[in-house]
This record gives structure tokens, C-alpha cells and sequence, in this order.
């Protein structure tokens, strides 16, 4: 599982939009 703290620490997206077309979203538990 990716860690956004660590893994995507710059890419500041994952934490400020949850509906973010990434990847990230899914480590924050978004649908």
C-alpha cells in the first residue's frame, strides 16, 4: 500500500483533494 506521508511527500494534491484522479485517494480511503 502506498504511504502519501512518505511515498508522495511532494505532492501536496493527495492531501488537499480527496477527488484527486490519482492514486493517492484510494490510500486515504476514498471511493
Amino acid at each position: 500500500m502506498y504511504t502519501c506521508s512518505k511515498q508522495f511527500e511532494g505532492f501536496p494534491c493527495c492531501h488537499r483533494q480527496p477527488n484527486h484522479p490519482g492514486h493517492c485517494h484510494f490510500v486515504h480511503g476514498y471511493s
